[in-house]
């Protein structure tokens, strides 16, 4: 009993225990803020709380700061910088509390992985930037001028850099580093080339097909493959213990690049052989699979000693860009990484910089002397080589040279695709020759020019909006071009975006920014300019509403004629109507339409609406109740000219060919309302015949109605707007003579 007694009373013991530290630990409390906790405190076992409230204030604080930089026309990665080293201790750190409320040190870390993750699929989208063929190609000049490039600013780097290791290599918490590993990393940094800046600028300055540019695109992707291997060689030699270490680790580099070319890329072409993703585009597996090969890269280089980020530029590299797969990849990835990944680290590099530590005057020398290392190098190679100045030059001596010959039609198009801040519009800059290529749209447009035996070229122009219509004027005078064909957007924008609803295409003239666009065209073009609004010239616009289908049991002849699909019911003939009030505008208006009615498919009616109390030799441009004015041009500024309008029609009319008396129609007509008039008598004669392949309504622009304070609003002139405002069933072509 004696021994019983203690075994019972421990036991109970124990379990007493036991219970008080089972209640104890409690799992956490799950109410969150309605529980009173505050989603700010660090969590290690729920991170992500803390890591959405670091990265919207970031990225918010970003866009914010990138606004007012970009009207300076800064990159958006300087705003990243600034808004870190606003957010780091220069600043907003100095707030009590605010660093340890929503940067705190444990929290760290897990918002440097997620920003090393982003430098690291950024990085690879550098490698899908470089297109190593150009270097290939012009591999003697690239690597000429590519060495003169890095050999300034390589030597002003080295030079600073004797100065930098001196003033700062007893600072306090640095790690000592051989002085030539130091100036190394300083020099690549100084003489390393932007590619995807470059490719922006020469686009800018016009310049990208001409040498001048493919030769800078060579000596860049050069400039930029050395410059990373560099700084791999720095990283190297900065994590090896010994010489011996860094020789093994660059070995064993230059042999994985190796096995990177000769094995996993001939696998990799291969596969995308196998999956057609090179005509067809990547897809969900094989986008997967890249990013695979991405990330193993990094992963290998980061194990040897080299930086992960080496890696990841190494299978950019070993991606081909025939097809445009290179370009396909990176819409993919680009917007994932360059608006959440990529302003964490950039914020992050800011996070780590304190200004504070600026606070004698031989640290704001070195700071000053690094600057001005950067913009004087750079400066310098400009001044040695004046691109524009050299190339109009160029330019105005061939025009000298060039003689007026006759020649057959020839037709050239111009596809614009707008550079944006995506680095896939950057790449098609520097890749707008293969674009051109394989573009379907240009290789529609070539065979339409092969079925109707007409010379035919095209090429796609990859400029930003702003140049559009100084893209189109310039290509159009290097041709020597008698006529600048603008269409008018279908949905009124500028974008390729296709036509959601038929209220895009209602209020398509009213959109602004394609208006400018065709104003700036129209002011600046040397040629004869035409604009042409669809108004169904192939066929109606009306989208047809989706009905409802149901599946069939048994067979119906109803349900599978209401399955076929349905094909326009248009022919080949057309209808031309073509009101003259005179001046240079309309007299171009009848020329073109008898050059358009020699096609024996095409009709024509062209009639000369003059005020009632004119007679035919009086002025075209007086002004009666409602008459048209002709604004005068430069080449209309000899007296009289304008009085010969009434002699033009006639004389038109005197030298019709005989073939065409049957199909053109000439006649006048003497109104107080010349405009109003002309509008319904185009409503009476267009559009009445449905199976035809589409009327067509020829207008002069420089037209405006006497007395109409609003007749300046529209870049087509107020007789186009009126034409348009009065929903006539044709399309409408308005032209404007060379000034």
């Amino acid at each position: 009993m004696a021994t019983i007694t203690p075994t019972i009373t421990d036991l109970v013991t124990k379990t007493g225990a036991s219970a008080s530290a089972s209640s104890t630990m409690r799992a956490a409390a799950q109410g969150g803020i309605l529980d009173g906790g505050n989603p700010s405190q660090y969590n290690a076992s729920n991170p992500i709380i803390l890591f959405i409230i670091q990265a919207g204030i970031i990225l918010i604080f970003c866009r914010l700061l990138h606004y007012p930089l970009a009207l300076l026309r800064q990159p958006r990665v300087i705003a990243e910088v600034l808004g870190g080293i606003l957010l780091g201790p220069s600043v907003m750190g100095r707030i009590p509390g605010f660093t340890k409320a929503i940067f705190p040190t444990p929290a760290m870390p897990g918002l440097s992985l997620v920003a090393n993750l982003g430098l690291i699929l950024f990085l690879f989208l550098v490698g899908l930037e470089v297109d190593l063929r150009y270097f290939v190609s012009n591999w003697k000049v690239a690597v000429s001028v590519g060495a003169a490039g890095m050999a300034l600013p390589f030597g002003l780097g080295c030079a600073i850099a004797r100065g930098l290791y001196n003033d700062f290599q007893d600072e306090p918490g640095t790690v000592p580093i051989e002085f030539g590993t130091y100036m190394l990393f300083i020099a690549v940094a100084m003489s390393i080339t932007a590619f995807p800046v470059l490719c922006r600028i020469l686009t800018e300055l016009k310049l990208m097909s001409t040498p001048v540019g493919v030769i800078g695109l060579s000596a860049g992707v050069g400039n930029d493959v050395v410059g990373w291997i560099l700084l791999a060689l720095c990283v190297a030699l900065v994590n090896a213990g010994d010489g011996l270490t860094a020789l093994w680790v660059l070995l064993t580099c230059l042999g994985y690049v190796l096995f990177l070319v000769f094995a996993v890329r001939p696998v990799f072409m291969r596969v995308l052989r196998r999956t057609r993703s090179l005509q067809d585009g990547p897809s969900q597996s094989v986008v997967a699979l890249t990013l695979l090969i991405a990330l193993a890269s990094a992963f290998f280089t980061g194990v040897i000693g080299v930086h992960p980020i080496f890696g990841a530029f190494l299978a950019g590299l070993i991606c081909p860009h025939e097809g445009g797969f290179a370009i396909k990849v990176t819409e993919k990835v680009e917007d994932l990484v360059g608006a959440l990944f990529l302003p964490l680290y950039f914020a992050l590099s800011g996070l780590s910089t304190n200004l504070g530590l600026l606070d004698n005057g031989i640290t704001w020398a070195d700071v000053v002397g690094v600057i001005a290392i950067a913009f004087v190098s750079n400066d310098i190679v400009e001044k040695k080589h004046p691109i524009r100045e050299k190339e109009s030059t160029d330019y105005d001596a061939l025009q000298m040279m060039s003689f007026n010959k006759e020649r057959p039609v020839e037709v050239h198009g111009v596809r614009l695709v707008e550079v944006t801040n995506r680095t896939s519009t950057v790449m098609k800059v520097s890749e707008a020759d293969e674009y051109s290529l394989f573009d379907p749209v240009l290789n529609a447009f070539k065979v339409l020019g092969q079925l109707y035996n007409l010379a035919v070229s095209g090429e796609v122009a990859v400029v930003p909006a702003a140049l559009n219509a100084d893209t189109l004027v310039t290509k159009a005078d290097e041709e020597s071009a008698d006529l600048l064909l603008l269409p008018w957007s279908e949905t009124g924008s500028m974008s390729e975006s296709q036509t959601i609803s038929t209220e895009s295409v209602r209020n398509k003239l009213a959109s602004d920014m394609y208006s400018a666009f065709i104003a700036q065209a129209l002011e600046t073009a040397k040629c004869h300019v035409a604009v042409f609004i669809n108004r169904g010239f192939t066929g109606s616009l009306k989208q047809k509403p989706s009905t409802m289908d149901r599946k069939m049991s048994t067979l119906s002849v109803r349900s599978q004629r209401d399955r076929v699909t349905a094909v326009t019911n248009t022919g080949r003939s057309h209808h031309i109507f073509l009101p003259f009030f005179g001046g240079a505008d309309g007299r171009l208006a009848v020329r073109l339409a008898l050059q358009l009615a020699e096609h024996p498919e095409v009709t024509a009616t062209i009639v000369h609406f003059r005020g009632r109390n004119d007679s035919i030799g009086s002025d075209a441009g007086s002004v009666v109740a409602e008459q048209i004015v002709v604004t005068p041009k430069k080449a209309e500024t000899q007296p009289g000219q304008d009085d010969g309008d009434a002699a033009f029609f006639a004389l038109m009319q005197r030298s019709l060919p005989a073939e065409l008396e049957n199909r053109v129609v000439f006649d006048s007509s003497a109104t107080a309302a010349p405009l109003s008039h002309a509008i319904a008598s185009a409503q009476e004669e267009l559009g009445q015949d449905p199976k035809n392949g589409g009327d067509l309504m020829l207008l002069g622009r420089y037209t405006v109605l006497a007395g109409n304070a609003a007749s300046d609003k529209g870049c087509l002139g107020v007789a186009a707007d009126m034409v348009l405002e009065s929903g006539i069933r044709a399309s409408v072509l308005v032209v404007q003579a060379r000034s």
